[in-house]
């Protein structure tokens, strides 16, 4: 028999159980809420199902770039810049592979939601840009590829990624007298899973603002698919696009039922996500802001312009790579020029005439380009 769902917030409070209405398109979602959580996986690990503690073939680069941050997980993006929900709080720091990066004051910006839909106007997203020394795991990394179709057509192939509390073996976890699951235990580790999308669009609501986004197939005991945890939020879900991975959305919440255990994964729960194609012009500013200001504009276009034809550290934006492959040259000045003017500004924008300046010095260079 088919239980019903209670929602609950997903954030790090340690000990808390909270109760908050959510839309009803959100499923009821509950929203977790408990210690750090890693992706719980069917299948003893080690045994029937892969090993889920080491990168996924072909998601290396994804896997590289899942930290921990405030109560819950983030995305690093590129250039500084960390992609998580907005409900995990803090975000001073940013974890990876133990390596703490600190953010950069006057840094943190919200997404917003589109309007007209009823949503809140400030979305469960939000970037913030952390310092990366030459030392981080971090450096040399470039700008990943965001999904830009709609999460809803993703369905099955798909890879969640987080990090914290690993899960035990399986376990009656007396859900309704007949469900079994996982109870969570173990130590933090960075851990992933299979996962797919059912294809139904949705509203998700996290401590007050929403994002647009989809459910993923019910958790089930088959082994390697994955399911998030408490602790999961602001943890990636990818897909490969095209020959390219990508990143398609951010964790949020999951279903639970209402007489589970506090600290379980229940065959039948969900994770929801917000889909990033809905978002994509507000997190593609970080393409071309190479400066970090959190606009695109002559500055940047300076930066490529001073290191012309040179090689440099890959990914070193300050040097102007903007696509992370260490060479200075036509794809940095491409991967900017189509940002020119996005974010806002900080300080006087430059005047018109040398940005104008700057917009026909690429467009010769597209040009000289075509017609080698």
């Amino acid at each position: 028999m088919t239980m019903p769902t209670r929602p609950r917030l997903a954030v790090h409070r340690p000990g808390l159980r909270a109760v908050l209405p959510t839309t009803a398109a959100a499923l009821a979602a509950c929203l977790c809420v408990g210690h750090a959580g890693a992706v719980v996986v069917a299948g003893d690990p080690g045994q029937n199902a892969p090993d889920q503690t080491a990168a996924p073939a072909g998601f290396e680069d994804a896997w590289g770039r899942i930290g921990s941050l405030g109560g819950g997980s983030g995305v690093y993006l590129g250039n500084g810049y960390v992609l998580s929900a907005r409900h995990v709080g803090g975000g001073n720091n940013f974890i990876v592979d133990g390596v703490n990066h600190a953010r950069i004051f006057g840094s943190s910006v919200t997404l917003t939601n589109p309007t007209g839909l009823g949503l809140s106007a400030e979305a469960d997203l939000w970037i913030n840009r952390y310092t990366v020394r030459d030392t981080s795991p971090l450096h040399g990394l470039g700008v990943i590829d965001i999904r830009d179709t709609p999460l809803e057509t993703a369905g099955g192939g798909g890879v969640l990624i987080g990090e914290g509390l690993g899960q035990t073996t399986l376990s009656s976890i007396n859900v309704g007298g007949s469900r079994t699951g996982y109870a969570w235990g173990g130590s933090e580790v960075r851990r992933w899973g299979d996962i797919g999308i059912t294809g139904a669009a949705e509203e998700i609501e996290a401590s007050g603002r929403d994002v647009v986004g989809a459910v993923s197939f019910s958790f089930q005991e088959v082994a390697g698919r994955g399911a998030a945890a408490a602790g999961d939020s602001g943890g990636g879900l990818f897909y490969e696009q095209d020959g390219t991975v990508v990143l398609a959305g951010i964790i949020h919440a999951v279903t639970l039922f209402n007489d589970q255990q506090d600290d379980t994964s229940a065959f039948g729960n969900r994770t929801l996500f917000s889909d990033l194609s809905v978002y994509l012009d507000q997190i593609h500013v970080v393409e071309g802001d190479l400066t970090g200001d959190g606009f695109v504009g002559v500055e940047d276009l300076d930066l490529i312009l001073a290191n012309w034809g040179a090689t440099v550290t890959r990914g070193d934006w300050t040097q102007g790579d903007a696509t992370g492959d260490g060479q200075v040259d036509q794809a940095d000045l491409d991967a900017v020029l189509p940002h020119f003017g996005s974010g806002t500004p900080s300080n006087a924008v430059p005047e018109p005439a040398t940005g104008a300046f700057f917009l026909v010095l690429g467009a010769c260079f597209s040009m000289r380009r075509r017609r080698g």
